[in-house]
């Protein structure tokens, strides 16, 4: 996984430099900061006011169906797409919910889809992060595990209004901030690239259906469902509390891009594990609702931001949000966030493994570039 030519000393120095690095080339619109601040925030302050904080979270959870957004194209371009995306990841959390135990054939059925939703993401890329978005979620509805169709359906529900409310809240606010003088400068890039001529999706369609005949297509596709097969072993006879996590880890770290730097991985592992630890944290002073909504307002504000800055700030953030939006409320326990830290390690271990370091092996690298 080391970069060729790099020793392990400059791969390191490479691992520092990236930790403090801050990029400032991409720019962050106003419009998703905002959204994305206010989309988290209001749901979790009217379930405050309500005494349902727990249904806040939920409908925070969904709000994260904006990952599909793409800031390479306007918009009102992405809306009828980003509809057919939220209606992806709201079956996949409803799935989640329903089959989220951790027995076997449960354990069988996530590896299965999880191999068909990694495969049709290689269409293209906006397959790619929607399928991304889709395993994440069909993990996060697990956590749940739901027996009662009447819970499923509330729960469902709850993510489906959050959904809902984000699409509605960036939709206004990009509307709004559009007339502005100071927002229309900003999606010039966004403009420009819609301006360039794409291949058509009958096209990509063609080509990765071509892919499918070389080891090249397949890639990503064995790499996470080998992962995977592994995750839910782990899951399956190790019998850790709060298991789900160990999935959810490899899907957060195993990207689609075998090449990826080994200072990007190791950036994604140890923002996982520093967001765990503050996680943890969290939940040990049992913050009071009013001060956990501040806090989640502010980190899902700075989300967006921090993507386009600090990959290591970011993936930590990101870390926090989640456990803290899942187990908000949930009484504290002791040794918890070795728990995680252990599932956390796990999940880790197996993606760095699994997914990274057994397809650079010589001979596997010369039957992949053999295709």
């Amino acid at each position: 996984m080391l970069n060729k030519g790099l020793s392990i000393p400059q791969s390191l120095k490479s691992i520092i430099d990236d930790i403090f690095s801050w990029s400032s080339e991409k720019p962050v619109f106003p419009w998703i900061i905002m959204g994305s601040g206010l989309g988290m925030g209001v749901p979790l302050v009217i379930s405050g006011l309500l005494g349902m904080i727990e249904i806040g979270c939920i409908a925070s959870i969904g709000t994260l169906t904006i990952s599909n957004l793409s800031e390479d194209s306007p918009l009102r371009k992405q809306l009828p797409i980003l509809v057919l995306y939220m209606i992806f990841d709201a079956m996949a959390f409803c799935y989640g919910s329903i089959s989220g135990d951790n027995s076997s054939t449960a354990g069988l059925y996530l590896v299965l889809l999880t191999m068909f939703i990694a495969l049709i993401g290689g269409i293209n890329r906006s397959f790619a992060r929607c399928s991304s978005v889709i395993l994440i979620f069909l993990i996060i509805g697990s956590s749940f595990n739901s027996i009662s169709p009447v819970s499923t359906v509330g729960i469902t529900g709850a993510f489906v209004i959050g959904e809902i409310w984000i699409i509605i809240l960036v939709s206004s606010i990009y509307c709004l901030l559009k007339r502005t003088e100071e927002v229309t400068s900003l999606p010039l890039v966004s403009e420009i690239n819609s301006q360039i001529k794409k291949p058509s999706l009958q096209h990509q369609y063609r080509y990765w259906k071509k892919s499918l005949h070389t080891i090249k297509g397949w890639l990503y596709t064995l790499r996470i469902t080998l992962c995977m097969i592994f995750a839910e072993l782990s899951v399956l006879f190790l019998n850790l509390p709060r298991s789900y996590w160990i999935p959810l880890v490899v899907v957060l770290v195993v990207h689609r891009n075998l090449s990826t730097t080994f200072s990007r991985i190791s950036m994604r592992a140890l923002g996982t594990c520093v967001g765990v630890v503050i996680a943890g944290i969290m939940m040990f002073w049992s913050i009071p609702s009013g001060v956990f909504i501040i806090i989640i307002t502010v980190l899902a504000l700075l989300r967006p931001y921090l993507k386009s800055r600090n990959y290591l700030l970011y993936t930590s953030l990101m870390t926090i949000l989640i456990i803290s939006l899942l187990e908000f409320n949930e009484p504290y326990i002791r040794g918890i966030i070795f728990d995680r830290l252990i599932n956390t390690i796990i999940g880790l271990f197996i993606a760095l493994i699994m997914g990274y370091a057994l397809w650079q092996l010589p001979f596997i690298q010369k039957k992949i570039n053999m295709n």
